[in-house]
């Protein structure tokens, strides 16, 4: 999920709500909020506050900062890989990417 919302946030040309943000991605709102919310927290995105006649402090998302840029690459490259060897690889970037796969995509890549 988290690399979802990265790659749509990368992608996007205005500020998205939480609830476009979930139309988007066919994705529970309560879910796709808290998403923001930790990823907010831990600074990969921008948020602001967008002031609308129904609701008051409703949050808009859009920019990707700097941690989150290098996190989205890391992520990216790892759905490259599996993509390209079919060799699972985890998105955990906690957890070290596969020798095998590693392997095969720069084999793939030459």
């Amino acid at each position: 999920m988290k690399y979802s919302i990265l790659k749509l946030l990368f992608n996007a040309r205005r500020y998205l709500s939480p609830r476009e943000i979930a139309e988007e991605l066919e994705a529970n709102l309560k879910t796709i909020k808290s998403h923001l919310t930790r990823l907010h927290k831990f600074s990969y995105i921008w948020r602001r506050i967008e002031e609308r006649a129904n609701k008051k402090n409703n949050f808009c998302y859009r920019y990707l900062k700097p941690e989150g840029l290098k996190v989205f690459f890391q992520l990216d490259e790892r759905v490259k890989i599996r993509t390209i060897t079919g060799i699972f690889v985890p998105l955990n970037l906690s957890k070290p990417t596969p020798e095998q796969a590693m392997f095969k995509y720069q084999e793939a890549l030459r």
